[in-house]
């Protein structure tokens, strides 16, 4: 199995961050900015694009002659799915939601007023197929939406992930499948913290870097893990990176 991780488009979220460094003014659920929504249609752009079979990965760890990809998935957050639906058109593969792959924290609400964090509830499958008629949902989605919990904290995030793995697992290991998911950059680190066996690291004293749209390749092989590269974003123009 290969695993391409691709962190979603610019959100007005992370424009906001970028602008202010500051929290004020984030909502739960951004949206892509019209940036993001570039970088995600250049994404699909190169992933989409072949240069000749794909042959042996081992002859090709730099993806030169393209990607093949044969699963695309997305969490369930605006930015993620937006990000993965232009993907998704580009190379032709359907777009799976898959519930575990949302960003660190879950969806939360920040009360202006005394700094405590809340977590709000996440859509249901009425929600989602109305909204999104395009995107596959799991089976397990019903009336009361993907995330009902509060406010994820460490713990829960790590234990988040060990599940997303065995998951993982089940649906791709032992396989030739070239699976891509759009996910965040949060559950990005603590994916590759957790697969690597680094211990966890909170962002001071460590941080796995992705930009918007970056691509990671992770090659699982009956001989052991294999990182080909992290955060290629060179594809893009230089108007495009964030």
């Amino acid at each position: 199995m290969q695993l391409y991780l691709i962190r979603h488009g610019q959100s007005t979220n992370n424009a906001l961050w970028d602008a202010s460094h500051s929290e004020v003014g984030r909502v739960v659920d951004p949206a892509l900015t019209a940036l993001g929504r570039q970088q995600a249609i250049a994404a699909g752009a190169y992933l989409a694009a072949s240069n000749g079979p794909s042959g042996n990965s081992e002859r090709d760890p730099q993806n030169r002659t393209g990607f093949g990809l044969t699963h695309l998935y997305c969490s369930f957050m605006d930015r993620a799915i937006n990000t993965g639906l232009e993907i998704s058109r580009a190379v032709g593969l359907p777009l799976v939601a898959w519930t575990e792959a949302h960003e660190g924290g879950g969806l939360y609400a920040v009360d202006a007023t005394s700094g405590a964090v809340v977590g709000v509830p996440g859509g249901n499958r009425e929600y989602f197929a109305t909204r999104y008629p395009e995107l596959a949902l799991p089976d397990e989605l019903g009336a009361a939406g993907w995330y009902i919990g509060g406010y994820e904290d460490a713990d829960g995030l790590r234990a988040r992930i060990a599940f997303f793995r065995q998951q993982l697992a089940e649906r791709h290991a032992g396989t030739s499948d070239r699976v891509g998911l759009v996910t965040h950059g949060d559950f990005y680190h603590h994916l590759l913290a957790a697969i690597l066996n680094i211990p966890p690291a909170d962002g001071s004293n460590g941080w796995f870097y992705l930009n918007n749209l970056g691509i990671s390749r992770l090659d699982f092989r009956a001989q052991g893990l294999r990182v080909m590269y992290l955060n290629r974003a060179d594809y893009l123009p230089a108007s495009l990176v964030t």
